[in-house]
């Protein structure tokens, strides 16, 4: 049985799912007056998430990839294979999927999803990959491997870098509004939702005083 965390409004549908043995996130978000749906890391429970659409009267509209690592892309080839929905991933990520489908389309920094009567904003934020993604939408942040709740994405993988990790932890999400709820790839923190805020004053990866001791303390 996956762990499920719910929001519905006038706005809006959206859940939290946690699955597979690494405790990963998989969002789902609806526009209800189109019926539109999209998977942001669609990791293992294929069914669970095709259930959970048709029981809501969704039709999957769209995956969208934070990053390409296993975890957080279980179940993509088998949607592609399903349903077909249209795959977002970092522009020079495509040809990962170029295989299965021709809706594989190319994001670079400050893109615009549209889905149905919504619109998610991408962030390029590499570091813990080269294909880092983050995606804004509403008063939420979907940060993938780059930041969790007390931590950030680990930088001792072959394409990882930890100065580009600085770079878009420092540059890029401490300047967003603190307000804005901070919804990780992985459930490793003392709570599965933060803000930008609450990160600032707790997590010890944004606490650094300089790049070089971040990259001593990453690695």
């Amino acid at each position: 049985m996956i762990k499920q965390r719910q929001l519905f409004d006038n706005i809006y549908f959206f859940r939290q799912i946690e699955v597979g043995p690494f405790h990963n996130f998989t969002y789902v978000l609806g526009c209800p007056d189109t019926k539109k749906a999209c998977l942001i890391d669609p990791g293992w429970e294929t069914i669970s998430f095709l259930e959970i659409l048709k029981e809501n009267k969704f039709k999957l509209e769209a995956l969208l990839l934070t990053h390409n690592h296993p975890d957080h892309t279980q179940s993509v080839e088998e949607l592609i294979l399903e349903v077909n929905p249209k795959i977002y991933t970092f522009k020079e990520e495509t040809h990962r999927w170029s295989y299965l489908s021709k809706k594989i389309f190319g994001l670079d920094d400050n893109d615009i999803i549209s889905m149905g009567n919504l619109k998610l904003k991408a962030l390029y934020t590499p570091g813990h990959t080269q294909d880092g993604l983050c995606f804004i939408f509403d008063n939420k942040i979907f940060t993938g491997d780059t930041l969790f709740v007390n931590g950030c994405g680990r930088c001792d993988l072959p394409e990882s870098s930890p100065a580009k990790l600085y770079d878009s932890l420092y540059n890029k999400l401490k300047n967003l509004p603190p307000d804005l709820k901070v919804y990780p790839g992985h459930n490793y923190g003392k709570t599965p939702v933060s803000t930008i805020q609450e990160e600032l004053k707790s997590n010890p990866f944004l606490k650094m005083e300089s790049q070089e001791e971040f990259i001593r303390f990453r690695v």
